[in-house]
């Protein structure tokens, strides 16, 4: 009976078989055996490795590469699916057709892999077979990491310096290495007081990197200089220390410069006096009287040095400001690139406020479109300053102007206002707000948070943080300045998601 069901079936089903030992219809194959049958006779997954292990950094998350490569890798990523594939011993005695993730918990510490192969087994067919690996994720410290750890240890140094008494510029070069990470591969930075910066590093290439972007983004000069360290008599190797200096030029913003003869004349559109009005990667100048604007290229610059007019800036309250609007002067203005409508030429009478009973001072300034009767007026009264200054001191008193008007101030009360805040750089050994409180170093960085409530140009290169709910609501409350001060907007701020937890005790 069991003969003819068999025989009936084979016959309803032409071009089958019978499996060779449990009789199961099939379609032919070479083995004569069905895929349970098979899979007990041959097991084509018998010599893959089931249990891995990875080494992970614990401080970095980078999964070590064997022998001594780390490789940055996502969870759950193709990255991590060839690293983890690449691990897995007798993987290429079969044939690899599909691979993918089992989920795992997180904490767990574990990674598995399904992995589908393909083998050629009795008689020249092909079986197809699933299995699990898994992979068990060892902390292990990189190099990198360790050496970051040796808090001494560096093999490559940049010494950013600015050699000035309000070094606005060196801060804005903070923010902007803060905003594009290019000091992402340093070991350490150490603040040198308030005129320089350190970046210490474990590759030489990662230094040159910083000095390039530092180069690129600041009038600069870089000397660069090597130690001998050790030195294999054997193998003839050497080891070196490199340190690479970045020197800024002491010219920063709102700075009153007397430009030496032969450099007024190669800008041939402004005068000998100048306002810097913004320090990028070269110097912008205005010339008050004119309003005509010049740029100084960091090479130009060092090629023929000058030096700012360090004097203490006076305040001044305008008691009169009349625009001058002549239509020549527009013209002059408008084809020598003069900055737009961004400035304009005024003449303006001020009182000192340490003396308001004395006479009158007039001057030309290029703040016309600010200015206004009762403003305050920060400028150089060069009546009273005792500079030491080789081409001023070569110049008649004829062609030397009374006062120089360098911005305009607004109240003071505005700082206390602020719904915003910026970075700065982490350091090992100083509280990187200690210059904060006072100090040279604490003015200059309240002048440069003013300059980028002033400047919206200057504002482009930084990221400006929002600043905490209480705070904001405080400031909130406080009542506006009368005096129209400029603020940034919402719009230009960034969440303070991403900020360490560590500046909650800055404030």
């Amino acid at each position: 009976c069991k003969r003819a069901l068999v025989a009936m079936a084979t016959a309803s089903a032409p071009g089958q078989m019978q499996c060779c030992e449990c009789g199961t219809l099939i379609d032919p194959n070479p083995t004569a055996l069905c895929l349970p049958c098979l899979r007990n006779r041959v097991d084509i997954t018998e010599g893959l490795q089931r249990q891995c292990v990875l080494s992970v950094c614990p401080k970095c998350a980078r999964i070590l590469q064997p022998p001594n490569h780390w490789v940055t890798a996502e969870p759950e990523s193709k990255e991590l699916l060839a690293l983890c594939l690449k691990r897995i011993r007798g993987l290429n005695k079969v044939r690899l057709v599909d691979a993918g993730f089992v989920w795992t918990e997180p904490h767990s510490r574990r990674l598995r892999v399904r992995v589908t192969v393909q083998a050629e087994v009795l008689n020249g067919a092909i079986a197809e077979q699933t299995c699990e690996i898994e992979f068990t994720l060892q902390s292990h410290q990189c190099d990198h990491c360790n050496r970051s750890a040796a808090r001494d240890y560096w093999r490559a140094l940049v010494q950013l310096r600015q050699h000035s008494p309000h070094p606005k510029t060196l801060l804005y070069l903070e923010q902007l290495v803060l905003k594009h990470q290019a000091h992402r591969d340093c070991t350490g930075v150490k603040r040198c007081g308030a005129n320089g910066l350190d970046f210490f590093f474990a590759q030489r290439q990662d230094a040159k990197r910083l000095a390039d972007f530092l180069a690129a983004h600041s009038p600069s000069r870089c000397q660069t200089s090597e130690t001998l360290v050790s030195h294999d008599t054997h193998s003839n190797v050497f080891n070196y220390k490199y340190t690479f200096c970045i020197e800024v030029a002491p010219i920063c913003k709102d700075d009153v410069v007397c430009l030496p003869p032969p450099v007024a004349r190669k800008l041939s559109s402004v005068g000998q006096f100048c306002v810097v009005y913004r320090v990028t990667d070269r110097l912008h100048l205005v010339d008050p009287r004119t309003c005509r604007t010049a740029e100084v290229t960091g090479k130009q610059f060092w090629q023929a040095p000058f030096q700012a007019l360090q004097a203490k800036l006076s305040d001044f309250t305008v008691t009169n400001c009349e625009p001058i609007e002549h239509q020549q002067h527009q013209q002059q203005h408008a084809a020598a690139g003069g900055g737009g409508s961004r400035f304009l030429s005024a003449d303006v009478w001020l009182l000192t406020d340490a003396d308001l009973s004395s006479d009158e001072v007039h001057c030309r300034s290029h703040l016309g479109r600010l200015l206004s009767c009762g403003d305050t007026a920060r400028g150089l009264d060069l009546r009273r300053a005792n500079l030491n200054h080789a081409e001023l001191d070569r110049l008649v008193d004829s062609k030397v102007p009374d006062v120089v008007l360098v911005k305009k101030v607004y109240a003071s009360s505005r700082r206390s206002q602020r719904r915003w805040r910026l970075r700065r750089l982490e350091e090992a050994d100083v509280d990187v707000d200690d210059d904060d409180s006072g100090g040279q170093g604490g003015a200059a960085y309240q002048e440069f948070l003013d300059d980028l409530e002033e400047d919206k140009e200057l504002r482009r290169g930084v990221n400006i943080y929002k600043e905490r709910l209480a705070a904001a609501a405080a400031s909130a409350a406080v009542s506006a300045g009368d005096d129209g001060a400029p603020e940034i907007g919402l719009d230009e701020m960034l969440d303070e998601l991403n900020l360490d937890a560590d500046d909650a005790a800055m404030e």
